[in-house]
C-alpha cells in the first residue's frame, strides 16, 4: 500500500488507523480497507467525534459545507473511492486554511493567491483548485455562495504525459520485477488508467475480452486480451483475485505503490527524463491505430472518448498521410534542376518541368 496522508490517520503495514485521544491517552481504531465504500463515511464519521461537534458548526462556513457535501450523493454515490479519498486530502487542507470562516467571503484573489503558494508543485496546486471549484459549485447549489471563486483561476501548465520509446519500454521489463513488469504490461496492453489496471480481475476476462466499467468514466469497456498480455498473467502466480497485487497477495489499496515502482525504475533506466504509467495510455492508443483501427474503435476499446483518442494518436495518423502520399510526392518535380550523374563523367542533363508547371 502506497502511503495515505489523512487528518489523525496512522498506517501500520497494510492497515490504516485512527488516532482519538480518550483520558488523555491515545487510543487507535482500525479502519476499513480504502478501497472500501465505507472507509471515507466511518472516518468522518470518527473525526466529527473527535474534533466535536463545534468544530463543524457555523451556518455558512467552510467546515460546514464540507460536512454537509460529505453527506450529500455528489460525494457518497457519484464518485469512486480513489476520487473520494483525493477529496478527502484536500478538503483536509480547506479546513484548515479555512476552518469557520464563511464560504461567501471567498474571493477569486485569495484563490489566485493560493495557487501561487503552490507554484512549486503545480500538479498540486492543480488539483487543489480542481476539488476547490467542486465544492464551490455544491455551494452554489445549497445556498452558501452566489460566485465560484476558482471557477476562472488559470490551472498551471503540465504538459503531456509522453508515451514510452520502444527502448524504454524495453528497458523497463528488463529491469522491473516480475509484478512490476506486469502492471507495465497491463498498462500498455488495456490502455486503462492505473486505477482501473489495479482492480482487473482474472474472472473479468472472456473467451479473450476483458470487460470492465471504468471507475472514473463508468464507461463499460471491452479490452481484446493480447497473447503477450495472456501470457504474463499466467506466467503469474494466482494469489488474489485481482491481476495484479502487492507483496503480500493482496490487491493494491491504492495507486500509490505502483506509481512509486514505475518512478523509482525510471530513476535507474531513463535518469534524464521520467515517464509516466499514465504514457502506457498513450502508448495503447498509438499501437492500435498503427494497426489501423478508427478513432471509434480505439474508443471502444481503451474508454476514451473520439476527440481524445485523436489528440493522442495525431502524430500516428500524420505519418499514416505522409507515408500514403509518399509516391504521389517523390513522383512530382518541385523546379527545373541540373542533376549531375556520377556514371556520365560529370555530364549534367536538365530536368524538365511537368507540362503545366512553367509558371508554377
Amino acid at each position: 500500500m502506497g502511503r495515505v496522508e489523512l487528518k489523525y490517520v496512522k498506517q501500520v503495514g497494510d492497515y490504516l488507523y485512527f488516532r482519538r485521544v480518550i483520558a488523555g491517552r491515545h487510543t487507535y481504531i482500525r479502519l476499513p480497507d480504502p478501497n472500501d465504500p465505507q472507509f471515507s463515511i466511518r472516518y468522518q464519521e470518527l473525526l466529527a467525534e473527535r474534533e466535536g461537534d463545534g468544530a463543524w458548526a457555523g451556518a455558512g462556513s467552510f467546515k460546514a459545507l464540507m460536512a454537509e457535501f460529505r453527506k450529500a450523493p455528489e460525494y457518497r454515490k457519484d464518485i469512486n473511492q480513489v476520487t473520494r479519498t483525493n477529496y478527502d486530502r484536500y478538503m483536509g487542507m480547506f479546513a484548515e486554511r479555512f476552518g469557520t470562516k464563511m464560504v461567501s467571503s471567498l474571493t477569486p484573489p485569495v484563490v489566485e493567491r493560493l495557487r501561487a503558494e503552490m507554484q512549486d508543485t503545480p500538479g498540486k496546486a492543480n488539483n487543489y483548485i480542481k476539488v476547490l471549484r467542486v465544492l464551490l459549485a455544491f455551494g452554489i447549489r445549497r445556498g452558501y455562495t452566489t460566485s465560484n471563486a476558482a471557477a476562472g483561476v488559470k490551472m498551471f501548465e503540465l504538459g503531456e504525459h509522453k508515451a514510452w520509446p520502444p527502448h524504454v519500454i524495453a528497458a523497463a521489463l528488463d529491469k522491473a520485477t516480475p509484478m512490476t513488469r506486469l502492471a507495465i504490461i497491463t498498462g500498455l496492453c488495456s490502455g486503462q488508467r492505473i486505477g482501473d489496471c489495479i482492480k482487473l480481475r482474472r474472472s473479468w476476462i472472456r473467451d479473450g475480452i476483458l470487460e470492465l466499467k471504468q471507475g472514473k468514466t463508468k464507461k463499460d469497456v471491452y479490452v481484446p486480451v493480447h497473447p503477450l498480455w495472456q501470457a504474463e498473467i499466467d506466467a503469474t502466480e494466482d494469489k488474489a483475485p485481482t491481476i495484479l497485487y502487492d507483496r503480500s497477495g493482496k490487491p493494491f489499496a491504492s495507486t500509490a505503490t505502483v506509481r512509486e515502482r514505475v518512478n523509482d525504475l525510471m530513476k535507474i533506466i531513463s535518469p534524464g527524463e521520467a515517464f509516466t504509467f499514465h504514457g502506457l495510455r498513450k502508448n495503447a492508443t498509438n499501437f492500435l491505430a498503427e494497426l489501423g483501427l478508427s478513432a471509434k474503435q480505439i474508443g471502444i476499446i481503451t474508454g476514451m472518448s473520439i476527440e481524445m483518442v485523436e489528440h493522442y494518436t495525431r502524430g500516428i495518423e500524420s505519418r499514416r498521410i505522409a507515408e500514403g502520399l509518399r509516391e504521389t510526392v517523390f513522383g512530382g518535380v518541385i523546379a527545373p534542376l541540373r542533376v549531375v550523374s556520377g556514371k556520365s563523367g560529370g555530364k549534367s542533363r536538365n530536368v524538365p518541368l511537368r507540362k503545366g508547371t512553367e509558371n508554377a
